[in-house]
Order: C-alpha cells, then sequence, then structure tokens
C-alpha cells in the first residue's frame, strides 16, 4: 500500500456520467503495493484498492490500548471481504515493556467474492457514544481469481486502447482550447467513463461513442475491453508513486439492470455496482456519490454532481476517478525559486514562483526550432511530465495547430537525455466542465437525444438517454513533484554535453502526464497563466 508523502505534485481527476432512468459510478485505484499480506503502518486517510479473490492483506494501526481507545472495524459487505481478527499488539517500546506504551496493532482480512466492500476503522473508547477521534475509511474491488489480462493479445490491445485515447486526447483539447486560459482534464477518466456507457449503447447510439471515442479507425469493442483492462492492470502494478483508478455503477434499486452488463463493467473496468435510491432520495444519493469522489481523490475533487444534475428520474451514474501523487526523480531546491515574469503575451506578464533546477539529470530534451520539449521523471515510476514549449512567446496557437498523436510520437523519440538548466512556474489549477457540448462536437448527439439514443443493453424498455457528463480535475506542481486528481460522471539513448541546454518555460506551455510504456496520457492541461487557479 502507499505509504504517506509530503505534500508534493499532485493531481486528481473525477468523470461523471448521469443516464435518465439510469445511474452509474465506476471506481479504479492503482495499489502501489495491495498485494498478498500487505502491511501498511502509516497510510492515507481513504484508499481503493483492487484486489484477487481469495487473497489476504493486512492493515497495521497504531494504538494506545492503556487509554481505553481501539480501533472497530466495521465492514458493509462481509460477503466480499472477511475480517480474520487481530495479529495482537507490537508494543512500542519492548525493551523497557513501560507501562501506557502505544503499540502497532494488525487487523488481518480476507478477499471472499467479486464485488466491493467498504472497510471503516475508527479510533475509539468502545463504551462512550460519539467518542470516535480518529477515522480511516478502506475499499476494496474484489476480482476473480486468477483473472490476468497480462498476455501478448491483451498487450497488444492495451497499446491500441493507449493509442485511442491519445487521439481522443488530441481531438477533445482541440475542442476545449478556446474556452479558457488554463485547461486541465483526464482524457483517460473521459475515455473510461464513456467507454463503460458505450457496453451498454446499441445502433447508432453505439456507433456514435466508438467514433468519438476512436475516430482514426474502425472501432472494434471486444479489443478495447481487452486492452483496457490489461491497460487498467499494468497502471495498477505502477511502483513508487501513488496512481489511483477507480469506477462505480450507482443504480436505482429498484431498476431492472442486464446482468450482461454488469458483469462486463466488474471484470474488465474493475467497476462494481452499488444500489442508489434516486427514486425517493436522489439529492442524498449525489451527495453520496460526491462524498465517494472526494474519499477516492483525498479531498482534491469536492461536489463533482452540482445541484439538479441527479432527479427522481435518474437511474445509472458511472463515475470514474483517477488520482496521482509523485515526486520528482530529482526536486527542484526550494530556495531556488523565485518571483520571475511569465508572459501571457509577448506584451504582457504577470509575476509567477518559477522553480529553478540547474542540473536536471532525469531529464530527456528535444527541439526543432519551433518548438522545445522537456520531459521530467517522476520518482519510481513509469510516469513522466511532458512539457512542450514554442520557441516563441506568442507561439502557443500555431503549436496546438499542429498536436497530433503522430507529432508527440515523433517529439517523443527525438527526446535524447541530457543535462538540463530548467525553470518552470509552480501552478495549481482546478477545473469543473460539463462535457456534452465538446462529446456532441466531436459527433456523439444520439445518446443525449431522449427520443433516439439507445441504452438497451443496460435495460431494454426503459429508454435511456445520458443528461449530463461532468468532469472535474485538479493539479498542483511544485518542487516536489505533482499531485493530480480527476473525477468524470455520466449520468449514465544517452548523450554527452559540455553544457546544461536551458529551458525556460516562462510563457504559454502545453504539458501532458504519460505513462512512458504505452505512452497513454493520463492527464494533459495548458498553462496561459500559473498566477490564475482555473
Amino acid at each position: 500500500m502507499p505509504k504517506t508523502r509530503n505534500s508534493g505534485p499532485l493531481i486528481a481527476c473525477i468523470l461523471v456520467i448521469a443516464i435518465l432512468s439510469l445511474a452509474a459510478v465506476i471506481a479504479f485505484q492503482k495499489p502501489s503495493a495491495p498485494v498478498l499480506s500487505t502491511t501498511t503502518t502509516t497510510i492515507f486517510l481513504s484508499h481503493h484498492y483492487a484486489l484477487a479473490q481469495g487473497e489476504n492483506f493486512t492493515i497495521t494501526k497504531y494504538s494506545n490500548p492503556s487509554t481505553g481507545y481501539s480501533w472497530n472495524i466495521s465492514i458493509d459487505n462481509p460477503s466480499v471481504v472477511e475480517y480474520l481478527g487481530t495479529g495482537g499488539c507490537d508494543p512500542e517500546l519492548t525493551w523497557e515493556m513501560q507501562v501506557g506504551a502505544g503499540c502497532n496493532e494488525t487487523y488481518n482480512f480476507r478477499t471472499l467474492s467479486p464485488g466491493t466492500a467498504a472497510v471503516l476503522f475508527r479510533y475509539m473508547r468502545p463504551w462512550e457514544a460519539n467518542s470516535t477521534v480518529h477515522t480511516y475509511y478502506l475499499t476494496v474491488t474484489v476480482s476473480p481469481a486468477n483473472q490476468t489480462f497480462q498476455n501478448a493479445s491483451s498487450r497488444s490491445a492495451e497499446q491500441a486502447v493507449s493509442n485511442s485515447i491519445n487521439d481522443f486526447a488530441l481531438r477533445s483539447y482541440a475542442k476545449m482550447e478556446g474556452n479558457a486560459s488554463n485547461i486541465f482534464f483526464s482524457p483517460f477518466s473521459v475515455y473510461a467513463a464513456l467507454s463503460m456507457a458505450s457496453e451498454g449503447a446499441r445502433g447508432s447510439t453505439l456507433a456514435e461513442m466508438q467514433g468519438a471515442l476512436d475516430a482514426s479507425s474502425p472501432f472494434n469493442a471486444t479489443a478495447n475491453r481487452l486492452g483496457f483492462a490489461s491497460l487498467i492492470e499494468h497502471i495498477n502494478a505502477n511502483s513508487a508513486s501513488s496512481l489511483l483508478v477507480a469506477d462505480t455503477i450507482w443504480v436505482e434499486k429498484k431498476f431492472p439492470i442486464n446482468p450482461e452488463f454488469v458483469g462486463v463493467l466488474l471484470k474488465y473496468y474493475r467497476a462494481p455496482a452499488q444500489s442508489a435510491d434516486f427514486s425517493l432520495n436522489s439529492n442524498a444519493e449525489r451527495l453520496r456519490i460526491n462524498g465517494w469522489v472526494a474519499n477516492m481523490t483525498y479531498g482534491r475533487i469536492q461536489d463533482l454532481l452540482p445541484e439538479g444534475s441527479i432527479s427522481y428520474l435518474t437511474r445509472i451514474v458511472l463515475t470514474n476517478a483517477v488520482y496521482f501523487k509523485g515526486d520528482w526523480a530529482q526536486q527542484f531546491n526550494a530556495s531556488y525559486t523565485q518571483d520571475a515574469p511569465f508572459f501571457v503575451s509577448p506584451s504582457q506578464s504577470v509575476t509567477a514562483k518559477m522553480m529553478h533546477l540547474p542540473d536536471a539529470e532525469n531529464a530527456s530534451y528535444y527541439s526543432n526550432g519551433t518548438l522545445s520539449a522537456l520531459s521530467l521523471d517522476y520518482k519510481g515510476s513509469d510516469l513522466s511530465m511532458l512539457i512542450l514549449l514554442p520557441v516563441a512567446s506568442n507561439g502557443l496557437q500555431p503549436l496546438e495547430a499542429n498536436l497530433s498523436t503522430s507529432e508527440i510520437a515523433s517529439i517523443k523519440s527525438g527526446l535524447v537525455r541530457k543535462q538540463v538548466d530548467v525553470w518552470m512556474p509552480r501552478f495549481s489549477l482546478t477545473q469543473s466542465q460539463e462535457l456534452s457540448g465538446t462529446l456532441k462536437s466531436l459527433g456523439m448527439k444520439v445518446p443525449f437525444d431522449s427520443m433516439l439514443a439507445n441504452f438497451s443493453g443496460i435495460n431494454a424498455t426503459a429508454g435511456l438517454y445520458i443528461t449530463g457528463v461532468f468532469h472535474k480535475a485538479f493539479i498542483n506542481v511544485n518542487e516536489t513533484g505533482t499531485e493530480a486528481a480527476a473525477a468524470t460522471g455520466v449520468v449514465i539513448g544517452t548523450t554527452a554535453v559540455q553544457f546544461p541546454v536551458q529551458f525556460r518555460a516562462d510563457h504559454p506551455f502545453v504539458f501532458f502526464i504519460m505513462d512512458k510504456s504505452t505512452g497513454a496520457i493520463l492527464f494533459m492541461g495548458r498553462v496561459e497563466n500559473p498566477a490564475v487557479a482555473s
């Protein structure tokens, strides 16, 4: 399980799709080490783990029984996760055996069956009402035993899905670029939620969704499923950084849903179904979903679903959450950070906190005369940040106009590992978007039409259609690293150099956070003004 780390770069993102007469939520997570007999002494406030059926796992929490306080454990779905009991206390001061010494106590669990369960730890005095002083919330998604998607065929499909995500990212970005000065979103999150919704689509509804997801080639639904499952498995195995992908389907409890649809989402997207009471308690369920999103992103994404987005007619909500927190492989020295001008245009500047890394060794550099590219690695991770900086301070628009998957691939292939004198601004962005307009402009119109939409793969008689696609993303980049989160909901070679080359990002640039092995774009954005947080 991931270890608590000091504040650093963070990214969070959430996507929700709302479907009238049906609603679903989806959650994925990248466990940095949630494996058999995992032990953690210090954990985030909340986390989500993907484990296989029949695995044991252990949580270690600090307590001090002499005070009367202990950890009370409750599980909302005991058919999925079983509490096996405590392994006892390891005294903190055994060499002295002092009276009143605290200890690390282990709590043992076992996964029983496919599904999702929430485990709540409350530090309290059992005999006192309202005595809880600390809580720790853990959710576990359990997949069938021996299920794996890592083979030659699935890896080929994984690369194809990564290519599709990147194509979708750039087409979506092109529709967003005039909306605001700064842009940040997770194409991975949006693609995941739409892929899940498309599993229930039929006819022209399905054709338009598949076209929006992958306009470059005929869409292969089977390969997309296999590739996505393999990509999730690959991402979840991603080492030292904390990378979480979470999906959940929220379904109206009285609404009949095709079990095949539910099974596909659980098997390939690790998206369990949760019962919801939209018909009688729509606002309470909206708040519940927003709470789930906040938990999955460590509080970085709040209030994803606005008031009125869920109604008594909602039947399914699909939600995808992505969270990333990674330290730079080589961190910036905060004492070098200084106020410096950032040129939002050739004639106008704002003051930015400009970070400086004079001898970046974990960097790769490329330049072609019109742009410079810098790739910075994250520590112990298969992820990196790629920054595209136009040479001209007013060159962002032509750079964006030429963005394509082939152009990015060409830039990446031209990157050379070398020492770089890096200057880049601290920045923090939070953006909320309702994406139906963007998706319609990509050709996805019928799924939003109450008269024409066909989601009979979910329910053959209900007349379902997508009522909204809500996406919210957060990123914080500083001297330590990057923290980012996003959520989407569908309501429905090395070279020797004599001197470091300078990379000075003091004017607008485009950036990506990517998986280095597949090239999949997890997050994408633009910084035109680092002094503005949205």
